[in-house]
């Protein structure tokens, strides 16, 4: 065999061993493949309110409000300053609410709402402030995400409305105003007691309620 035939065929095999090797070694291009996964919009649960129907609490010391039917009213201890310690509860069975509202009322030293707000500065931090009305006084009001707090003087007597929005926050707050616009000084009716000795003939018995003034 011709030895230029010999040598052109092994520069044929050569060349081609490279081109063979560079394609085997150059990076094969990949394919991405996307797969769409259904996104889910999420949903709202639709706010919960109280019932619409009424029933009023009276307080010994002189006051009363109006709530829903669904809230009850619990009366807690008192110490010697204070003249109503309140919570209110659902009584909703059939829906898991979580929250409160706490209202208390007791004798203070501070002479006015600015006192009021000047002696809590810091811990009033954070929130927003207004005013709002209940009866014939004026309350500071302090809303953060998860609470409402209200708070007002009124001769040197500090009432406090606590709310804790839970898991219903449009339930809370709907009691809450219904709470602040039907709030009212008013004695408690009398009940009906028995005559006795101590009592005048044919007159009502000797009924003293906290806060009156006895005049002789």
């Amino acid at each position: 065999m011709n030895s230029k035939v010999v040598l052109i065929i092994v520069g044929l095999l050569i060349a081609g061993g490279v081109i063979g090797a560079i394609i085997l070694m150059s990076p094969k291009e990949t394919k991405e493949v996307v797969v769409s996964v259904p996104t889910s919009t999420p949903v709202t649960p639709t706010p919960f309110a109280p019932m619409e129907e009424l029933t009023t609490y009276q307080n010994e010391s002189g006051f009363e409000f109006q709530h829903p039917k669904d809230i009850t009213v619990t009366e807690g201890k008192l110490d010697k300053t204070s003249y109503a310690n309140l919570t209110l509860t659902s009584t909703l069975s059939s829906r898991n609410i979580e929250g409160d509202i706490r209202i208390k009322v007791a004798d203070t030293k501070l002479k006015d709402n600015a006192a009021l707000l000047k002696d809590n500065k810091e811990a009033t931090k954070g929130a927003v402030m207004k005013t709002v009305k209940f009866a014939d006084l004026e309350a500071l009001e302090f809303t953060r995400p998860s609470s409402i707090s209200a708070v007002a003087v009124g001769q040197q007597v500090l009432y406090t409305f606590d709310i804790d929005l839970g898991n219903e926050p449009a339930y809370w707050e709907k009691v809450y105003r219904t709470i602040l616009n039907t709030f009212a000084f008013a004695l408690p009716e009398e009940a009906s007691v028995p005559a006795s000795s101590g009592s005048s003939s044919g007159g009502s018995p000797d009924i003293i309620f906290e806060g009156e003034e006895i005049i002789e």
